[in-house]
């Protein structure tokens, strides 16, 4: 085999790997620099996306078509039509789309109203998601976020039971310290 071919073949074996991975891959039009994207702006979109627990990467096409054809993966032959980027989501989802988008959001301008990079499609849990379901993804709260509120939805029924239980022997503190602030006043 020449080496170019085993270069690409590890690295349809790396991008396989990385869609079967992760929760979600966010495909993203990629022009770059052509897109009036600075390296500065780049630099920053792949840190935002980093902290958040995943990964931004460019690749050609047919490698890409080829990693999700190994992971059994199918209908993505008009996503990847012109240069793309994926974003794979390794922790949480939610926070990496919401990066993403908001990214998007703030190079908007009025040259480019979508903003950039433009959200393609994605691919989340062995199926084809489009770039609206991707936005309304993007506007939930993290996972650590929901986790909080159902812990604290599960909670709120003990904590009250608690409350209602140590009323009653609350009260009875309350009157017999009534009762002795009442005798030393009496006695004083």
């Amino acid at each position: 085999m020449k080496k170019a071919h085993i270069k690409k073949q590890e690295l349809i074996d790396e991008l396989a790997d990385k869609f079967s991975r992760s929760s979600l891959s966010i495909f993203t039009d990629y022009r770059g620099s052509e897109a009036g994207l600075t390296v500065e702006q780049i630099s920053k979109l792949r840190r935002s996306i980093r902290e958040s627990g995943g990964e931004f990467k460019v690749a050609k096409n047919t490698l890409l078509l080829r990693a999700l054809n190994k992971i059994g993966a199918e209908g993505f032959d008009k996503v990847l039509q012109d240069p793309t980027a994926v974003v794979f989501a390794f922790e949480d989802a939610a926070s990496t789309s919401k990066a993403l988008v908001e990214f998007t959001k703030e190079t908007q301008s009025k040259f480019n109203p979508a903003g950039v990079p433009t959200v393609k499609a994605g691919f989340m849990e062995g199926a084809v998601v489009n770039a609206s379901q991707i936005i309304v993804l993007a506007s939930l709260p993290s996972r650590n976020v929901l986790l909080a509120t159902l812990l604290a939805t599960m909670q709120a029924p003990i904590s009250s039971l608690a409350r209602v239980i140590n009323a009653p022997l609350a009260g009875l503190v309350n009157v017999l310290d009534a009762i002795r602030k009442q005798k030393a006043e009496a006695a004083a």
